[in-house]
């Protein structure tokens, strides 16, 4: 059965102001949530990755003074033939060092260390 003569009246105009206001602030809300999820993704990918990279460059001491070695090319004045007939360290990377810091002095190795490893992380960074 149907009244055709009473009919809803319309919603006046504060009302629908109101209703937009609402839904706009509704649509804020749910986009700014899906942005905070977005950055919270983001920021556990991130420390995943650093996670990762702490564990695979967890190196024994042996192994940083090994490399600390041939960064400095400590082979070129080891005592030891196959040292110096590889160009890098085959032997306790301690002796090498213990001779070759002395003889070039601690600053400027921790300067050629250092320009080293501002050369491989710019690698690094255009690698990935």
């Amino acid at each position: 059965m149907s009244y055709p003569n009473i009919t809803t009246p319309a919603p006046s105009a504060s009302e629908l102001a109101r209703r937009a206001d609402n839904d706009t602030r509704r649509r804020i809300h749910q986009r700014a949530t899906a942005l905070q999820l977005n950055v919270l993704d983001a920021y556990e990918h991130i420390l995943a990755m650093i996670a990762q990279e702490q564990q695979t460059s967890a190196l024994s001491v042996a192994d940083t003074r090994r490399q600390y070695a041939n960064m400095l090319h400590a082979a070129e004045v080891c005592e030891k033939a196959f040292c110096r007939r590889t160009r890098s360290c085959q032997g306790e990377p301690a002796d090498c060092l213990r001779v070759l810091l002395p003889a070039i002095g601690l600053d400027k190795a921790v300067a050629r260390l250092v320009e080293r490893r501002k050369r491989s992380q710019r690698k690094r960074i255009v690698a990935e």
